[in-house]
């Protein structure tokens, strides 16, 4: 374990730093790869363990090839000092790195502003690039030097591998009875505690008090979450009426924590009520239904334990912690009657977990989801991409019903979005614009009914939306992947639709430009670039291209052998 014996065996060695790459991206690239000869040299597949960042994002940052995202360097340099044992150096490390990337993330844009357009840009457009970047530059230098030692502007960043905060309770019942609120609130607390304190890679801490209005909760968790660096933020909020007790946790999850499906983060309650009792208006809560309230809050904490294992890749473990979460929901319902639980998003995340192996089953968990929360949309695209997803869109093989099903929550999903009831999430658009348009195409493909139209249109759809959306990295950086799957789904419109294969390979093309473009190394982002490749040479062959049918089978061979090349843990 880190820390401890020799140093860990390394594995293939690592190629050249690219010469002809830009000083800085060299400079910050030997930099990384010495930190992680300094901690041992662990392979970049321990790396990904130890620092909850994909094995293939970590030795791209170490490349030279682009600058890595600050949330990159992060992980790199968290996983490499985990393995050395020297994680109490995190918080004087971790702002000096943020510097040196800031840095090299000024060079990097003012290389960029610098490239030559085909129309150059007007004396003044020049002038406030100019003056931006020079801004920067002193924003950068008053923040590197402006604070005292010691000191930092706003909370230290939390440095676990998951990490939890607990934002200040709310409490909606007078002032008489507040301290109920304060003993639910610290049984979560104490729950959270216990499991982290057997857990080296979980760190809680509790945010500053301050008064967060219910009705701009959503912001105000995000806000908190990106102050910590937190993957998960609870606030537990606590209502008595004259007959009831409800006290409802409410969860925000971190685009980062969610991998693949960012579009699943955000906020989500999960909610129980339960009667009290009043007495000459004084209120006496039966201990059965206080005990209760106590395991319920145990399931959430279940739950909040599920998010890490799925955070960290391990589906099998987050299935088998969301699956104890609910049966302890189970507990609490039966227990004393009349209690009402609210926890739709355990049933959209073991619908997510399974997903994979079991799209059949993920479908039921999606409608059990549903069936709690009509207006859930992230349930809505589950189950749209459960019923969609297995298909294999060929003549007499494809299922007509479950298809147009798929359309039907895809729908759904956006009409609830336009309802102006929820936050705007722009993500969870493109992906349902994304899977109306492979639903039509799929019902092409197999001669259901003709749909190359109406799957260009979301195509184009897609691409819209990708470029007007304001994400975070995480989520952006999955945007970017759904607009590369349009452009290679207008691509085969015109390959399997129209017959035109110069315009399907110019289609193939800017989609694996685009993805080439994506800061991360992932095994999903390599096999989808297969299928495009494989596309593309289909194209060039049908145009009698030999000299590009060649090119496109060495970037076959040569993509084949990365994917083989990542690891199992981490990487795929």
């Amino acid at each position: 374990m880190p820390g401890a014996g020799p140093p860990a065996r390394r594995g293939r060695k690592e190629a050249l730093i690219d010469p002809a790459a830009p000083e800085h991206r060299r400079v910050f690239a030997q930099r990384l790869r010495d930190l992680r000869i300094e901690c041992q040299a662990p392979p970049y597949r321990v790396l990904s363990v130890l620092s909850h960042c994909a094995s293939g994002t970590l030795s791209e940052a170490a490349g030279g090839r682009r600058l890595p995202t600050w949330e990159t360097t992060r992980a790199y340099v968290i996983g490499c000092l985990r393995h050395a044992g020297r994680e109490d150096e995190l918080a004087r490390v971790l702002p000096r790195w943020r510097i040196d990337w800031e840095h090299a993330d000024l060079a990097e844009r003012g290389r960029h502003a610098e490239r030559p357009t085909v129309a150059a840009a007007p004396p003044t457009r020049r002038r406030w690039r100019r003056g931006r970047l020079l801004l920067a530059a002193v924003i950068l230098l008053v923040t590197a030097t402006s604070l005292p030692a010691g000191e930092a502007a706003g909370p230290a960043a939390m440095t676990g591998l998951y990490n939890i905060v607990l934002a200040p309770r709310g409490w909606h019942g007078g002032d008489r009875y507040a301290l109920l609120a304060e003993r639910l609130d610290g049984s979560i607390d104490r729950d959270l505690r216990a499991w982290a304190g057997a857990m080296s890679s979980v760190q809680i801490r509790r945010a500053p008090s301050e008064t967060v209005a219910d009705d701009a909760a959503d912001a105000a968790l995000r806000r908190i979450a990106a102050e910590h660096g937190a993957d998960v933020v609870l606030r537990p909020v606590f209502r008595l009426t004259a007959d009831r007790l409800s006290t409802t946790v409410e969860i925000f999850i971190a685009d980062r924590t969610l991998a693949e499906t960012p579009e699943f983060a955000g906020r989500h309650d999960i909610s129980v009520s339960e009667p009290v009792d009043v007495v000459d208006q004084n209120l006496s809560l039966n201990e059965s239904l206080t005990a209760a309230t106590r395991r319920y809050l145990s399931a959430v904490v279940l739950f909040v334990r599920g998010l890490g294992s799925y955070a960290l890749a391990d589906f099998p473990a987050a299935e088998q912690q969301f699956r104890r979460a609910g049966h302890e929901f189970d507990t609490v319902a039966g227990s004393v009657g009349d209690q009402h639980i609210r926890r739709a998003v355990l049933h959209l995340m073991i619908g997510n977990a399974v997903g994979r192996q079991d799209p059949a089953g993920a479908a039921g968990y999606f409608r059990r989801a549903l069936a709690e929360d009509r207006g859930y949309r992230r349930a809505e695209i589950g189950l749209a991409e459960a019923l969609r997803a297995p298909d294999p869109c060929a003549p007499g093989k494809s299922d007509a019903r479950r298809l147009h099903e798929a359309i039907g929550h895809y729908r759904r999903s956006l009409r609830l979005g336009r309802a102006g009831r929820q936050a705007p999430n722009p993500l969870l658009d493109v992906k349902a614009h994304l899977g109306l348009g492979l639903t039509a195409q799929c019902l092409s493909l197999a001669g259901i009914e003709p749909g190359w139209e109406r799957a260009d249109a979301e195509f184009a759809e897609v691409l819209r939306l990708q470029r007007g959306a304001d994400l975070t990295a995480a989520a952006d950086r999955h945007a970017r992947w759904l607009a590369a799957e349009a452009r290679a789904g207008q691509a085969l419109d015109a390959l399997a639709g129209t017959g035109s294969y110069a315009e399907a390979a110019a289609g193939f093309e800017r989609a694996l430009a685009m993805m080439n473009r994506i800061d991360a190394l992932r095994s999903t982002y390599l096999e989808r670039k297969l299928v495009f490749l494989q596309n593309l040479r289909f194209a060039y062959q049908h145009l009698d291209d030999a000299d590009a049918t060649m090119r496109t089978d060495r970037r076959i061979a040569d993509t084949e052998r990365r994917l083989s090349a990542l690891p199992a843990i981490g990487g795929r």
